[in-house]
């Protein structure tokens, strides 16, 4: 940030400015993030709650149709059971009247002979034998291959002279002679009451489609009858990919009238029909764009009231900066205290937000590690996951079925603040989240609110879908924070021995050392140790040679004995040092590394030469004292020798007398 101080005041008038408006830039850009992001929840809001009524109006709909078509189903085994009993000949007019069990829904049921002409029809008790041997859902059941009930395409009725859906059904006798088709009409508008029943909005619209993509029905605010598009062919075949009570939605423009809508769609238990609903998107999402005008207009007048704010500050700035130079030398002396104050605080806050990440760290680790797998379609729903999956989200689990999208499991967990670093921020968390599922690149470390930490894995397989790994790291954390110690421990042993050890890679040259090992030779911690070149300078030319010849034994996989050797430290001073080695060899017996440890013996060495020092002056003081010895022996023998030879030499020179020559 700039300086608040400076030592020109003009500067510190610049600088003031560009705060002003830097800061002024950063409230305007956080309220307008502040403002998409609640349009966008505005947005989704709607979205979903679209989402929900499409879907719950399509389930009602299905229903209805079942239910219609179940009743359509019960009566037609009642009208073959009487075909086979009259052996065609079945009056199902009559039959009508008698007992009414046609469904409200049907407008008429007939049965077509064996020649494909009309026999009986429920609307005239003598019909005319009208040819329909040409409809499709006669010719269906001609060659006997088509079993069940046959739904037809929308046509106008050669009796009724209306629009109808023709469900029919082969009546065979009990040999296998044909009997003839019953036929029951329905027409769209007697399919359901919804359409009245619910406002779809004026450009709402809830269809029926068979899965040869035919509109059997489509009812709109502006043809409540069912009669919109009926007959017509979807331009993209979908309706037969529908399992048997699939749903699903999608956003397209409609065919018919060019509206872009929310389709929610449904399949009518194991009938041949899907159900769609439409809701216009344009209405759905007219509520939460009105929102975003009015915020976004609030917003503006925000921004226009901070701008007109930071222009009159700039102004004010300007005016008294002009009375503030004679000032100029006392603001210098603050500023270089108030600079030497930020650094502090700035450097305290830096350790301490990296000592809250290590504690949050190791707060999050746990003792156990464990891995989940689920699997996503390519339409981002759940198809299955393991156990370890489950315990890892148990707050999801009632989601975890087939069929449930990712969007919605996620969102669960979100609910649960099962995700730490989305607490606060759930819908651009969820943005991302979905970004980064839908174009897998990395691995995600995933924070959970139990503190265990997850690695996500996400795999695009070939059918378009998604493989999930998701690896409960935790103990690895624990592990990492445990080898910290235990180096931490090994450092303080080999303090208090007065060991160090190495480790020299063969391959790559590269030499790793304790704590230990620098101080014993004095180098830099903070540096690399000395390469081979700059270390071997380093040990006395009398001990060189012996070192050399130990390493390139132990590089070529010789065993060495240990090893003693002078070394001149970077501060001139002279040490012994004691190294055992050790030899590291690969699978194939190729030696790959060595270890070793090294001692300073210089104490003992100066020691060991202080002893034979005093040893040697000891023996010198031994061989003096045994030749003095020697010596007073000698004396004393030659003094017991003399002494009778010096008396008997006086006594007979007192006999001589003096004067005489013998005497003398």
């Amino acid at each position: 940030m700039i300086t608040l101080f400076s030592t020109d005041p003009r500067r510190r008038c610049r600088a003031t400015t560009i705060e002003i408006v830097a800061v002024g830039v950063i409230v305007i850009l956080a309220m307008w993030t502040t403002v998409a992001a609640s349009i966008t929840t505005a947005r989704e809001a709607a979205m979903d709650r679209t989402r929900s009524e499409g879907r719950n109006l399509a389930a009602a709909f299905a229903d209805e149709l079942t239910h219609i078509l179940g009743g359509v189903a019960g009566a037609m085994e009642i009208v073959a059971q009487r075909m086979r009993t009259a052996r065609g000949g079945f009056d199902i007019h009559a039959w009508a009247r008698e007992i009414p069990l046609l469904s409200n829904a049907t407008m008429q049921a007939g049965i077509i002979g064996p020649d494909g002409r009309l026999v009986s029809t429920t609307l005239d008790p003598a019909p005319e034998p009208i040819d329909l041997s040409d409809r499709e859902h006669f010719r269906i059941h001609l060659d006997g291959r088509f079993q069940g009930i046959f739904i037809g395409k929308p046509v106008t009725g050669r009796v009724s002279h209306q629009i109808t859906i023709n469900v029919t059904r082969r009546v065979d006798a009990e040999d296998g002679t044909f009997l003839g088709v019953v036929v029951f009409a329905l027409p769209p508008a007697n399919l359901t009451t919804l359409n009245t029943s619910v406002d779809l909005g004026p450009r709402g619209s809830i269809t029926l489609i068979g899965l040869d993509d035919i509109v059997r029905a489509r009812f709109t605010g502006e043809d409540p009858h069912g009669l919109a598009g009926v007959g017509q062919r979807l331009e993209h075949p979908w309706a037969a990919t529908i399992p048997e009570n699939g749903e699903g939605m999608f956003i397209k423009e409609s065919v018919f009238d060019h509206i872009t809508r929310l389709f929610s769609y449904r399949r009518v238990g194991d009938y041949p029909l899907v159900v769609t609903v439409g809701s216009d998107l344009a209405e759905a999402l007219a509520a939460s764009r009105e929102h975003a005008r009015v915020i976004a207009a609030i917003a503006g007048l925000a921004t226009i009231l901070l701008a007109g704010l930071a222009a009159y500050l700039i102004r004010e700035i300007r005016q008294r900066t002009s009375h503030e130079i004679a000032l100029a030398d006392e603001r210098d002396k603050l500023q270089a205290a108030s600079d030497h104050l930020k650094a502090d605080i700035a450097l305290r806050k830096e350790v301490e937000q990296k000592l809250r990440e290590i504690q949050a760290t190791l707060r999050d680790a746990v003792d156990s590690i464990s891995e989940g797998f689920v699997i996503y379609d390519r339409n981002d729903c759940f198809v299955m996951c393991n156990e370890p999956y489950l315990r890892l989200y148990p707050k999801a689990a009632r989601l975890l079925v087939p069929g449930t999208p990712f969007e919605e499991i996620v969102w669960a967990n979100l609910d649960a603040g099962w995700f730490a670093d989305a607490v606060g921020c759930e819908p651009e968390w969820l943005a991302n989240r979905m970004n980064t599922f839908n174009r897998p690149s990395r691995l995600i470390e995933q924070p959970l609110a139990d503190g265990r930490y997850v690695m996500i894995s996400l795999r695009r397989m070939q059918n378009g879908g998604i493989a999930a790994l998701h690896i409960d790291i935790t103990h690895m954390k624990l592990t990492e924070d445990q080898l910290r110690q235990s180096r931490d421990n090994l450092n303080r042993a080999q303090r208090l021995a007065k060991i160090g050890s190495f480790n020299r890679d063969f391959q790559t040259g590269e030499v790793s050392g304790s704590e230990e090992f620098y101080r014993i030779f004095g180098f830099d911690p903070q540096l690399p140790p000395p390469a081979k070149e700059e270390f071997l300078p380093l040990i006395h030319p009398d001990d060189r040679a012996g070192y050399e010849a130990s390493m390139t034994a132990s590089e070529q996989g010789l065993q060495t004995s240990p090893l003693t050797y002078r070394f001149r430290c970077y501060d001139g001073s002279m040490k012994w040092i004691y190294t055992e080695i050790e030899t590291i060899f690969d699978d194939e017996g190729n030696p790959v590394r060595r270890i070793g440890t090294i001692r300073d013996v210089t104490e003992t060495r100066l020691v060991e030469e202080r002893q034979r020092e005093l040893e040697r002056q000891l023996l010198h003081s031994q061989k003096l004292d045994a030749l003095g010895t020697l010596a007073g022996g000698i004396a004393h023998d030659l003094n017991n020798t003399l002494m009778p030879i010096l008396a008997l030499s006086q006594l007979l020179m007192q006999q001589m007398p003096e004067g005489s020559s013998e005497r003398e």
